[in-house]
């Protein structure tokens, strides 16, 4: 499976969020459910868009620094996966979702789990890109989360390095 994940490029659908806007997320939100074909929007349906611009990465990123790999996959918008050794193309969202569900669980298994407990003034630094992250527990009706995001720009994606 590692040497899969590695050897794997994922293509996003053209505006991804629009195109599974009508889907359901399986219960783990890693990716969508499969057993509900056709909640997609058609690509015809959504705003214009070009092939050029469709975002083709790798599975895998690999840390510049630190030659670490990451899996690095948002599982909700696949559209399809590309085998980078052979050139097979998997295009069944189905399997495509349940090949990326496979490879994701194992990140949300209880020993992969880090869950802050907050105290006011907290700040909580992450590897954006080499962590799997998201909101948890619920706040009391008068509290507020409050999140600052900082991003350094980058005119590039990662590269494909197999």
């Amino acid at each position: 499976q590692q040497e899969q994940a590695l050897n794997t490029i994922v293509e996003y659908a053209p505006h991804p969020y629009i195109y599974i806007n009508d889907c359901k997320a399986t219960s783990d939100g890693l990716t969508i459910v499969s057993e509900e074909p056709g909640k997609e929007a058609s690509l015809d349906s959504l705003p214009e868009w070009e092939e050029s611009k469709i975002k083709r990465l790798p599975l895998v990123w690999t840390n510049p620094e630190t030659g670490n790999h990451h899996l690095q996959v948002h599982g909700c918008c696949v559209y399809k996966l590309l085998d980078a050794t052979t050139g097979k193309t998997i295009a069944d969202l189905k399997e495509a979702r349940e090949i990326v569900h496979k490879m994701m669980r194992p990140a949300i298994s209880p020993e992969n789990i880090y869950c802050h407990a907050w105290n006011q003034g907290d700040l909580c630094i992450f590897h954006n890109r080499g962590v799997i992250h998201s909101v948890t527990g619920e706040l009391d009706p008068s509290e507020k989360r409050l999140m600052h995001q900082c991003n350094i720009a980058s005119g590039s994606d990662p590269e494909v390095v197999l």
